[in-house]
């Protein structure tokens, strides 16, 4: 083996001494730690014996990146919750309320519409991102149906909203 071999097997060692130092730093990181164990689905356990091999203590690394002494403060305050639907946060950037109007002839799409906007309602061309309510008729869209299911938006039928509309009331 000689000279070089034992050459090679020095640099070897160096090398994995300071890579695995490199990723002992690395893992000192509340949010790389989280994104190395969340990218390996460990347990809790599994979280703790990671830490012990690597002479890091457990509850520093495992703080939530919000509680972390290092983290920023958001900039933007918590989007205000929707009062009809305590489970549904309000994203939308302004206080408007988002309505669409799907599965109707013209001509009662437009009376439809003409009544939303007289109660300073924005109406959308389709299911938007920030879309509070969908009112849907006799041929109405089933992907639209879904994809506001799936949002969390309020969805009523025509009697249903003009209802709304009078009373402010959701039947």
């Amino acid at each position: 083996m000689g000279w070089l071999g034992f050459a090679v097997i020095v640099i070897g060692i160096l090398w994995f001494k300071k890579t695995s130092s490199k990723a002992k730093n690395a893992m000192k990181d509340p949010a790389v730690f989280k994104q190395y164990v969340k990218s390996k689905n460990y347990s809790v356990a599994e979280q703790k014996d990671l830490c012990e091999r690597f002479g890091l203590d457990y509850d520093e690394v495992s703080t939530p990146i919000s509680n972390h002494p290092e983290a920023k403060k958001p900039t933007e305050p918590t989007p205000p919750i929707n009062k009809t639907f305590p489970n549904r946060v309000k994203h939308h950037p302004s206080n408007t309320f988002d309505v669409h109007f799907t599965g109707f002839k013209k001509t009662e799409k437009a009376i439809l519409i003409e009544l939303a906007e007289s109660k300073e309602m924005v109406v959308r061309k389709d299911v938007t991102k920030y879309l509070n309510l969908l009112c849907y008729g006799y041929n109405a869209s089933q992907r639209k149906l879904d994809l506001a299911r799936q949002q969390g938006v309020i969805i009523l039928k025509e009697p249903e909203f003009k209802h709304f509309v009078e009373t402010g009331e959701i039947p």
